[in-house]
């Protein structure tokens, strides 16, 4: 936590806020306008800042950004040393600045970053099937039992956690549990939390945040170096292919051409690899990011602050995915930003083809970070047709099951 230089003429009374999970100081000026709101009779204000305006409510220790409707908790707190930080209750958008992820090291003196202790461990969580989804184990005990029995390889074990005072039956084979007295057998799973499909724009932040050296975590702007990623690579290996890996990696992060991965380059280089479909697909839309990064620097950043409030904001979207009113939305307010910015152009050309009729997505798809980045740099997407030909001329059609006991329709050729 986050003492005065000076203990002596530290405030009493102080409020932080939640920014990624991580209690922070606010500003002097801030703390004593929620100060007068949580000693008057009305609880609720508004005030601006950093050309921002915001509505603080000083009941329900919020404080709400008008403009992207951003609403983040707040604290306040004696001199005594204040309790750990509530995980957040949800996965949020997770920034309000122009350089939305720089957002997490925006507080002067913010320290070196905490690892977790145990990367491996923190990594492997334990889901249970519980009606009709997947849901994580709310016993932490019991999970780490589980990961631990794997790692050691075994298969069938008992466990009791001291929480229920019942005996389950763990069959890493079968992948269930059964409860000793009610005989119920439900299915688990282990699921890598740091398996590129299933992560979010948190979770691209957590890893991010993780590597960090406290070298990298006290830069300006932290960034991740090739000794980082080496350090906290999985699989060491042979140490002249890992260092050459790793170099390739960085390369392709390194969208700003700084030598190093910060961590905008680092959300959506992995953020490609969930929903590009290729690797050179994802290279066509970097080599066009280049460009216009050579324009304005913190035009990813923002990219990637505009897509996940208009998920948030979307109603029926995805996880991951953004549905065409979600879009236009975005798109409708960045054009009426007061701020001159790239993607201000290219969402008034998008807007500008959507009332001229053009299709630019269908009524009910949801675009993925890659779709996103796409439609918004322009980029046309076409219909391909692949023609298959039975090369068989309908032979297997009549065939096939006398001669190999299966029935096909043809044996299919595209010629590609």
């Amino acid at each position: 936590h986050y003492k005065s230089a000076n203990p002596a003429r530290a405030m009493p009374v102080k409020w932080e806020i939640d920014l990624g999970g991580e209690w922070k100081p606010m500003a002097d000026a801030e703390a004593e306008f929620l100060e007068q709101l949580w000693r008057a009779d009305v609880k609720v204000g508004r005030k601006s800042l950093r050309g921002q305006e915001y509505s603080f409510d000083a009941a329900k220790n919020t404080q709400t950004n008008l403009t992207t409707n951003k609403v983040r908790h707040l604290r306040r707190v004696d001199d005594t040393p204040p309790p750990p930080p509530p995980a957040p209750a949800s996965p949020t958008a997770g920034y309000d600045l122009a350089n939305a992820n720089e957002a997490f090291f925006a507080s002067a003196g913010t320290p070196a970053l905490q690892r977790r202790p145990t990367q491996e461990m923190a990594r492997h969580v334990v889901e249970v099937w519980l009606a009709g989804e997947w849901r994580r184990l709310a016993d932490k005990e019991q999970e780490t039992e589980i990961v631990n029995r794997k790692d050691n390889k075994e298969t069938e074990f008992d466990y009791m956690p001291k929480s229920r005072g019942v005996t389950y039956r763990i069959d890493l084979r079968q992948m269930t549990q059964t409860n000793a007295k009610s005989r119920r057998t439900r299915n688990i799973r282990i699921v890598d939390r740091y398996e590129v499909t299933q992560m979010s724009f948190d979770d691209f932040r957590d890893a991010f945040k993780e590597r960090l050296s406290e070298q990298g975590s006290r830069l300006q702007v932290p960034k991740l170096t090739s000794q980082d990623m080496v350090k906290s690579w999985p699989d060491s290996g042979e140490d002249v292919l890992l260092s050459l890996t790793v170099q390739e990696v960085i390369k392709d992060m390194d969208l700003k051409e700084l030598g190093s991965a910060d961590m905008t380059c680092w959300n959506h280089y992995w953020a490609l690899e969930r929903d590009g479909p290729s690797y050179h697909s994802a290279q066509e839309v970097n080599q066009q990011l280049r460009e216009a990064l050579k324009k304005d620097q913190q035009v990813l950043g923002r990219m990637q602050m505009h897509f996940e409030l208009a998920v948030n904001e979307a109603s029926g979207a995805g996880v991951h995915g953004l549905t065409s009113e979600g879009l236009l939305k975005a798109c409708e307010r960045l054009v009426s930003s007061p701020q001159d910015m790239l993607e201000k152009q290219w969402a008034q050309e998008l807007l500008t083809q959507h009332k001229a009729g053009t299709s630019v997505l269908e009524e009910d798809e949801n675009l993925s970070y890659f779709d996103f980045l796409n439609v918004m740099l322009g980029r046309k997407r076409y219909k391909v047709y692949l023609w298959m030909y039975d090369i068989s001329d309908g032979f297997a059609e009549r065939w096939s099951w006398l001669l190999l006991g299966q029935s096909f329709k043809g044996i299919w050729h595209t010629g590609v």
